[in-house]
């Protein structure tokens, strides 16, 4: 899967291109496994990166994921995996905005 991934803390408006910048396209980032019975996986269509993730890449967030992580706390998309105690929702559609608790368990996403 690709990830927009933070690997260090630094300033996010650096190019990606630039060797300083914080942030890496991963285009072979690992799939999320489903990990406990009551793990459901996300399919993400469409996401936003705002000023609460700008200030977590520069390391000035009252919540600090360990590194490496993947920015994001808004998305919309579908569940594409659930475990058994999800297994009645795989086929239908999270759609609109979704919050999710800034720790590195819950922000892992496939796009």
């Amino acid at each position: 899967m690709e990830a927009l991934l933070c690997r260090k803390l630094g300033d996010p408006t650096v190019s990606l291109e630039d060797n300083d910048s914080p942030i890496v396209l991963s285009k072979n980032h690992p799939i999320p496994q489903l990990d406990s019975p009551t793990a459901v996986r996300v399919r993400i269509k469409a996401t936003s990166l705002n000023f609460a993730n700008y200030l977590q890449i520069l390391g000035k967030y009252q919540e600090k994921p360990s590194l490496p992580f993947i920015p994001g706390s808004d998305f919309s998309g579908y569940v594409d995996a659930a475990n058994f105690a999800f297994s009645a929702m795989k086929d239908r559609k999270v759609i609109g905005k979704v919050m999710i608790v800034f720790d590195e368990k819950h922000t892992r996403s496939k796009l």
